[in-house]
């Protein structure tokens, strides 16, 4: 159950592909389980930006939504779209997040794989991109051209959860 006044961070996954990168990012060592979730995958892009209303973001405050979704080739047109999508919905887009590969997961994991990154599964990527943003190591995935595209939605999001969605002792 949320907390209406608790920090939280929920990660929405268009498919099963993209939810092994989503749930990599949230198991990753020093993610606060209790502030990152990962919500069940839905089916479509579009139908992971009609889902973001579920999340109310208006009625938690605290409460920031990261969409994982494949771009399909569409590039920045997809992102443009998506946001649009969310707007339409009454999302808050300061609270919102989307990120993805620039094809598909599988492509983008046999073409990091054929480039020599280790990446043997999806949530490898996810774990990559948690590391990156809690504890400041440098995201070398993002040198690819299947994920440079989310380089300053990375920043963005990095920025409003960490302090919030590690583990602290």
């Amino acid at each position: 159950m949320s907390n209406k006044y608790a920090d939280e961070l929920l990660v929405i996954a268009e498919d099963y592909a993209t939810m092994q990168i989503a749930q990599g990012f949230a198991e990753s060592q020093g993610v606060d389980v209790r502030r990152v979730r990962v919500l069940p995958c839905r089916s479509g892009w579009q139908d992971v930006a009609v889902g973001m209303r579920n999340v109310r973001l208006d009625l938690y405050p605290k409460r920031h939504c990261l969409a994982v979704i494949d771009f399909d080739g569409c590039g920045e047109q997809r992102r443009r779209t998506f946001r649009q999508l969310l707007e339409e919905n009454g999302v808050a887009l300061e609270r919102a997040y989307v990120m993805g590969p620039a094809s598909n997961a599988e492509k983008m994991r046999r073409t990091l794989m054929e480039r020599g990154y280790a990446v043997r599964h999806l949530s490898d990527v996810g774990r990559s991109l948690a590391r990156a943003c809690f504890q400041s190591q440098p995201f070398e995935l993002l040198r690819s051209e299947e994920l440079a595209h989310n380089a300053g939605e990375l920043q963005r999001l990095c920025a409003a959860v960490k302090s919030f969605a590690m583990e602290t002792e």
